[in-house]
């Protein structure tokens, strides 16, 4: 069997129906359907949330059919009665038809029980029941259904949209329903045939459709009866089977209320110029006589008769269209059988002679002729179980299923559902990564990092095989078996063995079985190994091992990858094939703010399309739009929130607010503008003026200059840090702040103190050169790093400074220097690498994970103070050593609490409670150790001090004495030397690493990287964060900083902007030099919001 379908036929059966009888479209019954839900909507102002339609047997159940298909795609919730059908009325199987329609697309059938029993109500109940076809007889024996209906809801609509309702029809509908509306078509001239004011119709509605039609029946104008629309594009495409001429067409029709379809197929054959038309008949339908065609043949008689009569026609007809309908009566299954035996051209078949053709499946086997089969999609699914193939002319067969499966090739795809989109559900999420996007694999490049080692010098860094180098371990007796299998040398560096055998080390060999000759303490013995690679061998003992801390140390060498089935996409294949205007959710969600805005904008859409997604897309556009005003125009919705900066996070809950528009709300924002370029920080300061102007109120944590200006009150807390502050100091406007004497605030932001420019700015003492970096959105860039100075990246946010300063050179030097296990994103390669001894990256990452971690720990100032305490009289008589004064071991700490001083309890549901402990009082120490003294202060009581009280007690002791003057160098004079580095802060821990770098004695080739140390930081802080800086930098080394802060900039020896913009439109160096060269560079951002403050220094 073959389907004979092409695209061309379709378009020239347009064209030509457009001439002939000026129709614009063929689906005249689709159109008109959409044109009936847009007035539904519009008279209910789209608020329609359920709605029950009542369809007939006739052309009008299946106008409600699509009614209904097209009010669920409104997200309205339909329900379709098949009415009459347990009456008897009509005994026409289009009620399976409607059933099966309703099954595929989801929509549900409610029984006559349910309807009458009213279980359910709905904002609308449409009659599709009746139209021209229907008498006041059958009308009548409905009444008492409809009169149910009449009790399911409070607004009730009559349609029909096949024909105009004639008076006497119209009367019957009206009286029956009594409907409060009642929507029409009119397709020539408007209200033609609408009968004349019935007051049982209530408001009546005509669309016009603006359509004219030429009669095939007479002269006048008149409304065409609208059969499906496969039967009137069967014509062209048997044209098309013949090669555009089939000569004699014979139309098979049926009984009066469907020949008319037959006479339009009739019709149209002839006027395309199809040669001889003839339309043959069962019952004597005289309407066809009536026709203008050339031949209009009766079929009647007794049933030898008809058969003989019909097979004439056959043997006539160079081409048969069989069935409008035709009826499932025992004279259509006799005509079917006649007609499948007898014909031998191409043949054109309906719902109806395929509803035959189900029930009679061997009726198909004795078709001689080429069959082209126009089924509803019910009559379609029901015949092939849901596949087709289309044998396109002169073209290649395809597949089509219903079942959104492919029994060729063993695919399945679940029915497209919202949650088919969410990766966190099964349904949607990648079966590989779970819908994580990546997974954690074992990478050759930590495994074996210096690829300049041999095997034998110890190349192979990962676990378990670190024992290679040792001639009697059992792994260099399997190195020596492959070696010897596989014909390489042990001794030959990892990088000039041929690619061969490193693939074969790395992923495994050929199959064959090698002999291993292992002489151990057990004994002497030979193996036989068949090598699966060193990747699958580490999996295997990652995957087995039941400790934690060795899973933690294979985890070392592996590397987070992007998961390889969907490229790190995180759905199904089925979700990604979805695409709206050529880009799949993924390649949408993946671009940057900015490019989506602009995306979102240029989108073409089909009208339809327009019409389903306006509402979606408007509240989209309205929320990528709220991102990009608080200055995210460069992140990608994909980014992963933990890879944000605590101000790019609370950007976003900001923008959330600002969707909300809710009034009367009071908002609190601890510095927002972290990691905000000052370009992006006006953005910021309009989204939150906005917030304002509603009506809400916003407390600001912020040490930022513009948002302090630009504040309509401002409380200055202090006058110092820790316990010289909790004071009000000011309280005002900004100008009533800095006449505030006491206020340091005030005397920053009056310029009455301010972060001096350098007088002169130092010179490198020689350069690293990055070679081609590409990571993330870098341009294959080469950019020189100075060394011996301060240096600071710059740019506007998301322009490339991360990327190169964190994942290419600190990464790369990590490696190289201090042999981290690292992978440094993608560039060609670093030069001057040999000049440096250390790298160091000095974040605002905690000192400690635990409450035992304190800044006299970190620092290295405890043990100092620990043997000071151990060499006190009272220590050496009791014979106490330095461990004795440790709260970590046992000896001198409270046993009770295990030197913690509170202990903790846990408490389900609920947070853990944390208490004192009742046997020390929180002091830490046991009663013995805490009665060892020294200047009369237990080390508990040292613990306590802060950084300034222990200045000054421990100033004739110079090495302790050194340490805690670093602290208090770097602003640390209110932190106490015990407190738990859980309660500091990112810029206090940062700092606390600051002192420590600063106590060690320099050696000039040490370089230092800090990713926006400012954060967090008032003026005063900056002011003494930038001494530091260069007091690290003074002794030769080198400090590497990416920074928005301006003073900072200012005071550096040398600058490399990054841009010009953000995401795409970065990645590459606009301007290095010295801040004064850069403020020269137009291009430049940063040079702009620079320059202000250089030609400042000297006022």
């Amino acid at each position: 069997m073959r389907y004979l379908v092409s695209g061309k036929e379709m378009k020239l059966l347009d064209q030509n129906t457009s001439q002939v009888f000026h129709v614009p479209e063929l689906v005249l019954m689709e159109q008109a359907s959409m044109a009936f839900v847009q007035k539904l909507l519009v008279l209910k102002q789209n608020k329609l949330s359920t709605a029950l339609i009542a369809c007939g047997s006739g052309n009008n159940g299946g106008d409600g059919l699509a009614i209904a298909r097209l009010l669920r795609e409104q997200g309205v919730f339909v329900s379709v009665w098949p009415a009459g059908e347990e009456e008897g009325h009509r005994t026409s199987p289009s009620y399976d038809t409607q059933k099966q329609i309703c099954s595929a697309y989801r929509i549900p059938v409610v029984q006559k029980e349910k309807v009458s029993a009213g279980e359910a109500s709905y904002d609308v109940v449409i009659d599709a029941m009746f139209g021209t076809g229907l008498s006041r007889e059958i009308s009548g024996a409905l009444a008492n259904d409809i009169d149910v209906l009449n009790q399911l809801s409070g607004w009730k609509v009559a349609v029909d949209i096949a024909s105009g309702i004639s008076s006497d029809d119209g009367a019957v509908l009206g009286t029956a329903f009594r409907a409060d509306d009642t929507i029409t078509f009119s397709f020539g001239k408007k209200g033609q045939y609408l009968w004349p004011g019935n007051e049982y119709c209530g408001k009546v509605h005509v669309v016009s459709m603006g359509i004219t039609q030429e009669s095939w029946l007479d002269d006048k104008p008149h409304t065409a009866v609208l059969e499906p629309e496969d039967l009137k594009k069967l014509p062209s495409r048997m044209a098309h089977t013949n090669k555009g001429s089939y000569g004699k067409l014979l139309i098979i029709a049926g009984s009066v209320n469907m020949s008319g379809a037959a006479c339009f197929c009739a019709k149209a054959a002839y006027r395309m110029g199809s040669g001889l038309v003839r339309v043959c008949t069962c019952e004597q339908n005289r309407l066809i006589l009536q026709t203008k065609v050339p031949e209009a043949v009766l079929v009647t008689g007794q049933e030898n008769e008809e058969e003989t009569l019909l097979a004439e026609q056959l043997q006539w007809a160079d081409a048969v269209v069989f069935g409008p309908g035709i009826g499932t009566g025992q004279r259509a299954r006799r005509m079917t059988s006649t007609v499948l035996e007898q014909c031998r051209v191409p043949l054109g078949l309906d719902a109806d002679a395929l509803n035959i053709i189900a029930d009679q499946p061997e009726l198909l086997e004795q078709a001689k002729a080429d069959i082209i089969l126009t089924p509803h999609p019910g009559e379609m699914s029901r015949l092939t179980e849901g596949n087709a193939i289309v044998d396109v002319v002169d073209g290649e067969p395809m597949n089509f299923s219903q079942n959104f499966a492919c029994p060729d090739c063993g695919i399945s795809v679940d029915e497209v559902e919202p949650r088919s989109f969410s990766f966190n559900n099964p349904f949607g999420a990648c079966p590989v990564c779970y819908g994580l996007g990546y997974k954690m694999e074992f990478d050759e490049n930590l495994m074996i990092p210096d690829k300049t080692l041999s095997i034998s010098e110890g190349a192979i860094q990962v676990m378990g095989w670190q024992s290679c180098t040792d001639p009697s371990s059992y792994t260099y007796a399997t190195l020596k078996a492959l070696s010897e299998g596989y014909g390489f040398s042990l001794d030959t560096p990892y990088k000039d063995l041929p690619k061969e055998i490193r693939h074969m080390l790395i992923h495994g060999g050929d199959g064959r079985i090698l002999k291993v000759h292992y002489k151990g303490q057990r004994g002497e013995g030979v193996y036989d190994l068949n090598w699966e690679g060193l990747i699958k061998n580490v999996e295997r003992r990652y995957r087995e091992t039941g400790s934690d801390t060795m899973k933690q140390e294979y985890e070392q060498f592996m590397r987070i990858t992007p998961c390889a089935a969907g490229h790190g996409q995180r759905l199904k294949q089925s979700s990604l094939a979805v695409t709206v205007a050529d880009k799949n959710i993924y390649e949408m969600t993946d671009m940057s703010v900015k490019d989506l805005v602009k995306y979102l904008a240029e989108m073409q859409l089909t009208e339809q399309q327009q019409f389903i997604g306006n509402q979606i897309l408007k509240e989209i556009r309205a929320r990528v739009g709220f991102l990009q005003e608080v200055g995210l125009d460069y992140l990608t919705l994909t980014r992963a929130t933990g890879t944000l900066s605590g101000g790019e996070a609370q950007r976003i809950r900001l923008a959330t607010q600002i969707g909300s528009g809710l009034v009367g709300v009071a908002y609190i924002l601890d510095e927002p503008s972290i990691g905000l370029h000052q370009r992006d920080n006006d953005k910021l300061l309009h989204a939150l003026m906005n917030l304002k102007n509603l009506g809400n109120t916003l407390i600001v944590v912020e040490h930022d200059e513009d948002t302090m200006r630009a504040a309509d009150y401002i409380v200055d807390i202090g006058p110092a840090a820790g316990v010289h502050g909790g004071e009000v100091v000011a309280a005002g406007t900004a100008a009533d702040i800095m006449k505030c004497k006491k206020s340091i605030t005030g005397a920053y932001l009056s310029g009455r103190m301010k972060i001096p420019v350098p007088s002169e700015r130092r010179r490198p003492t020689g350069f690293l050169t990055i070679k081609g970096a590409r990571e993330n959105n870098l341009k294959n860039i080469d950019v020189q790093v100075p060394l011996g100075i301060m240096t600071c990246i710059t740019g506007v946010s998301g322009s490339g400074k991360s990327s190169l300063t964190n994942e290419i050179l600190y990464k790369h030097l990590a490696r190289t220097l201090n042999r981290a296990r690292c992978i440094p994103g993608d560039h060609d390669d670093i030069l001057g690498v040999e000049q440096l001894d250390k790298i160091i990256d000095i974040d605002q990452s905690p000192i400690g994970r635990t409450p035992r971690s304190n800044p006299a720990t970190y620092t290295g100032v405890f043990d100092m103070i620990r043997d000071l305490f151990a060499a006190t009289p009272d220590a050496k008589a009791r014979g106490y050593k330095k461990g004795r004064f440790s709260f970590n071991v046992k000896g001198g700490r409270c046993e009770a609490c295990s030197g913690d001083g509170i202990i903790k309890i846990e408490m389900h549901f609920l947070p853990d409670v944390y208490v004192p402990c009742e046997v020390c009082g929180g002091r830490r120490y046991n009663r013995e150790t805490l009665e060892v003294r020294y200047k009369g202060k237990t080390i508990y009581d040292v613990l306590d001090m802060t950084v300034e009280e222990a200045l000054e007690f421990f100033k004739n002791v110079p090495t302790i004495h050194r340490k805690i003057q670093t602290l208090y160098d770097v602003g640390l004079s209110y932190v106490k030397l015990g407190q738990p580095s859980t309660e500091l802060s990112g810029g206090e821990a940062q700092r606390i690493k600051l002192a420590t770098e600063l106590s060690k004695r320099g050696t000039g080739k040490t370089i230092y990287v800090l990713d926006e140390p400012t954060t967090g930081l008032h003026f005063a802080d900056v002011h003494k964060l930038v001494e530091i800086l260069r007091k690290l930098s003074d002794g030769g080394n080198t400090v590497v900083v990416i920074e928005h802060n301006l003073d900072v900039i200012k005071t550096a020896d040398y600058i490399i902007d990054m841009g010009p913009e953000g995401g795409d439109g970065g990645g590459t160096v606009i301007a290095q030099g010295t801040p004064e060269e850069i403020c020269k560079v137009p291009e430049s951002y940063t040079g702009q919001f620079l320059k202000p403050y250089l030609e400042s220094k000297n006022v």
